[in-house]
């Protein structure tokens, strides 16, 4: 993974910022199960990951002394091609969207609290190595809450 980003204030209290990484999921093309005293379980499938770049843009905007305000949204491209896809590996681009917070309610003790959504695009396609074909569509709600003590 080869990743860039970059952070600067626009005002005091907000901050913007941009990441982009670049994923050689190439590297990735097979998997394979080797049962050193059980070969007949011996088992490997073609994964054929192709390389993708994700790209995320946030802010957090500290609303005060006590309360920062946070956002984001992002776009995570799928290294599995068409003819590679399966129920094992039900991937998709992805669109991220996130909110959360922070709260101190002393130097040494604060409270995150955190939300995203992520929604996978529509995928209708055929696996040719395993001769499967379907329909791949997700949508996951990701919910977040940290309570932090520094010492």
């Amino acid at each position: 993974v080869i990743s860039l980003g970059t952070s600067f204030n626009v005002v005091r209290e907000l901050i913007i910022g941009i990441d982009i990484s670049y994923t050689t999921w190439s590297s990735f093309d097979t998997l394979e199960f080797d049962f050193k005293n059980e070969p007949q379980l011996d088992y490997g499938n073609g994964m054929f990951y192709e390389n993708t770049f994700t790209i995320r843009f946030g802010a957090e905007y500290k609303a005060s002394d006590k309360l920062a305000i946070r956002g984001g949204i992002a776009f995570d491209q799928t290294p599995v091609p068409d003819d590679y896809l399966s129920p094992a590996n039900p991937d998709s681009d992805k669109f991220s969207f996130s909110v959360g917070g922070s709260f101190m309610f002393s130097e040494k003790i604060s409270l995150d609290v955190a939300y995203m959504l992520e929604s996978m695009r529509e995928r209708e396609v055929s696996n040719s190595e395993l001769q499967f074909s379907g329909n791949y569509k997700s949508v996951s709600n990701n919910f977040g809450l940290t309570l932090n003590y520094v010492f």
